[in-house]
């Protein structure tokens, strides 16, 4: 697996040799005070109520100052392609905010993701969420 560091947990539903068999909806979350998610095209392969669950457990086992690397296909470019959810920048932004997220787009896509990409046109978009010293609801 590409672009994996060696200490991070790697899950997925399937397990594989190197990852962690992990059910995000159903499974309880063993982790707590993280520093860093990894989260590359993972969210469209779900629908939005399960995706904003997602987002929110995420927040909830981030430490303060914690970050969420989030990369997802572009809905601009990739109108439907099959997924059973597709975002825009500011949609997924959005819902990271209402999570708790401070939320600024990143620059360095292929930093993240392993991807090249067009600068004119992204074929997708990465988000760097930060969970603050303190959330307003």
């Amino acid at each position: 697996m590409p672009y994996v560091q060696k200490d991070w947990t790697v899950v997925d539903i399937i397990g594989k040799p190197g990852v962690y068999e992990f059910d995000l909806l159903r499974d309880d979350w063993p982790w707590a005070d993280v520093a860093a998610i990894h989260c590359v095209g993972m969210l469209s392969q779900f629908d939005y109520v399960d995706s904003i669950k997602i987002v929110n457990k995420c927040y909830s086992i981030l430490r303060v100052g914690g970050i969420v690397w989030m990369s997802e296909p572009n809905r601009d470019i990739y109108p439907g392609c099959g997924r059973h959810s597709i975002y825009s920048q500011n949609s997924l932004g959005r819902i990271a905010e209402l999570a708790g997220f401070h939320v600024s787009a990143v620059r360095d896509i292929a930093g993240v993701t392993g991807r090249e990409h067009s600068e004119s046109i992204p074929d997708v978009f990465v988000l760097r969420l930060v969970k603050p010293e303190s959330h307003s609801e």
